[in-house]
């Protein structure tokens, strides 16, 4: 089973104005916007397109896909917007969290909990996730690069930690 085929995981070329929305928000002032805003404005628009759009997409070209983790502390379902880059059969995601200090929430959850739900446009697949080798990882850096530059400059200002690649395998 291909995760990423699946789900028909892709993403196309941005226009100028999907770039320049990308370009702000891979900026210091426009990721920490980002990590508030982009969530709450994305669910809203999920739940007016039935799921098959959100602000992310509309605004800036990347369609996120939504992991759903197990607490690694409560226990509880949580839920969380990624862009996804497809790596084989499967799909990777970075844990930059916008180049903050700390790494995001779902980092520790997929660590304590592999088994995890990917969900893009509606369609819904179990996963389980583990650490990208050092080859997967370079390989899905590259291609982050290529998507949206941001991922570069959340390198440059994280450098004081290891962000962390994960690899979603079809459970």
């Amino acid at each position: 089973m291909s995760v990423a085929a699946d789900l028909a995981y892709r993403y196309g070329d941005r226009n100028g104005f999907q770039r320049s929305v990308a370009s702000f928000f891979a900026s210091r002032p426009g990721a920490w916007l980002g990590k508030w805003l982009v969530p709450l404005f994305d669910d809203a628009v999920l739940k007016l397109t039935s799921g098959k759009s959100t602000i992310s997409d509309w605004f800036g070209g990347l369609p996120p896909l939504w992991l759903t983790t197990t607490g690694a502390k409560t226990g509880e379902q949580r839920r969380h917007p990624l862009f996804g880059f497809p790596v084989g059969d499967h799909l990777a995601v970075i844990g930059s969290n916008f180049g903050q200090a700390r790494h995001p929430a779902w980092v520790y959850n997929l660590e304590a909990h592999p088994d995890a739900t990917v969900e893009y446009q509606g369609t819904a697949i179990p996963v389980v996730g583990r650490s990208a080798t050092e080859d997967e990882a370079a390989e899905v850096w590259k291609e982050a690069a290529l998507v949206y530059p941001g991922y570069s400059k959340y390198r440059r200002r994280a450098q004081h930690r290891e962000i962390r690649v994960f690899i979603l395998e079809a459970h």
